[in-house]
């Protein structure tokens, strides 16, 4: 009997241990889905701006298929001459 005394909290220093372990690892990976959710953001906003950079870019085309005139104003352009 004086033996199960003398251990007798070793089960809970054990438990504490491992508690505070699992709960490292839980905010670990947190951290690291947050950085995840970030870095997928950031990616998706350069993605957008390069698609409307590549956009803005291209001619405008009326129904004859005649380029607009303001696509030759924007491009520096007057009847296909630059000036």
């Amino acid at each position: 009997m004086y033996a199960l005394k003398k251990h007798s909290g070793i089960a809970v220093g054990y438990l504490t241990v491992f508690l505070l372990i699992v709960g490292g690892l839980w905010v670990a990976l947190g951290f690291y889905t947050g950085q995840v959710a970030f870095m997928r953001r950031q990616a998706q906003a350069e993605a957008d701006a390069a698609a409307l950079r590549a956009a803005s870019s291209l001619p405008l085309y009326n129904v004859t298929g005649q380029t607009s005139d303001l696509h030759k104003t924007a491009n520096g352009l007057q009847s296909g001459v630059v000036h």
